[in-house]
């Protein structure tokens, strides 16, 4: 399409580059923003936009590499050529991304899932600018398609599906889901799960779970050999992370898995333990009370039999 902004000499400015790089300036402002609303200090918020980041594009071209292993080999040079191949893997992005999260919070003692949907507008900006940038650099397409809507990529025969205006419009879709379930999502009881207030993690996993189950689709438009009837092994990966996701969700309603007896179930016991302890203590009383009545009985026996011998005694 148009993958060279211009060439000067050995100088070449690629779009996929500018895009880039616009991508993080961009994507990295939402989540200032974001940040600042939340009373961060701009020292910490840069230093878990550079190092999030820096992982994260670690993460993106190590998937991209492990994804098209048999182009690249064991070269480390043809790795980290940027001229040869630059292509990368936005799910590889993602886990470089999220651990680099997870190393900023365990050393500022944050909250992960706090600071995840923190970002998720920002990540999600950046992502549409990435996929821009592929689309003018020709290296996220799909499969031939007869389509009318197919379009001839360079490097390509015939008409390929273009999977970056697939992806485009669902992200602009999925800042309006992220924003409107960020006034919602406090207020949804089964998410809550009888608690005063809605724990983090909703927005980054609605992110997640809305991205893998799209991408499982579109990976029907792509050049795939299936492994399992009809599903491909990058689809097997997809619906691991969609499985994981909703575990995630299911651990922040505030449920757990656990091989001890439930709560809800103890408590459904304990009016009959009451009861029964009722039971016992009135059992307890009655028979002390029998008790006594038999050993008062006894004495006024007793006192009958004095009183008898001495009334007898009196009559002699």
């Amino acid at each position: 399409m148009f993958p060279v902004l211009f060439a000067f000499g050995p100088i070449t400015i690629t779009t996929i580059g500018v895009l880039s790089i616009f991508s993080f300036f961009l994507g990295g402002f939402f989540i200032w923003r974001r940040a600042k609303q939340e009373h961060i200090e701009d020292g910490d918020i840069f230093d878990l936009i550079f190092l999030s980041s820096f992982i994260g594009l670690v993460g993106a071209r190590v998937g991209y590499i492990i994804s098209h292993f048999a182009e690249f080999g064991i070269s480390v040079r043809n790795w980290i050529d940027p001229v040869g191949s630059h292509g990368i893997s936005w799910f590889g992005f993602l886990i470089g991304f999220m651990i680099g999260v997870a190393l900023i919070c365990n050393r500022k003692k944050w909250e992960y899932f706090e600071i995840a949907d923190m970002a998720v507008v920002g990540v999600i900006v950046s992502q549409i600018l990435l996929r821009i940038g592929q689309f003018f650099d020709s290296s996220f397409v799909g499969a031939n398609t007869n389509l009318p809507w197919g379009l001839p990529f360079p490097g390509f025969d015939g008409r390929q599906h273009p999977l970056s205006l697939y992806e485009i419009p669902f992200l602009f879709f999925l800042i309006w889901l992220v924003r409107y379930f960020d006034k919602h999502y406090r207020l949804y009881t089964w998410y809550c799960n009888g608690r005063s207030d809605a724990k983090p993690g909703f927005l980054w996993l609605s992110y997640l779970f809305f991205l893998s189950l799209f991408h499982i689709f579109l990976d029907f438009t792509l050049i795939r050999q299936p492994i399992l009837f009809f599903i491909s092994f990058r689809q097997i990966l997809l619906l691991g992370m969609l499985l994981i996701t909703i575990f995630l969700f299911w651990k922040q309603t505030g449920n757990e898995f656990s091989l001890k007896p439930n709560k809800t179930n103890s408590q459904k016991l304990a009016p009959t333990t009451i009861k029964d302890d009722n039971n016992l203590i009135a059992t307890t009383a009655l028979t002390s009370s029998t008790a006594d009545l038999k050993d008062n009985t006894n004495h006024n026996n007793n006192l009958t039999s004095v009183s008898g011998k001495r009334f007898f005694r009196s009559r002699k």
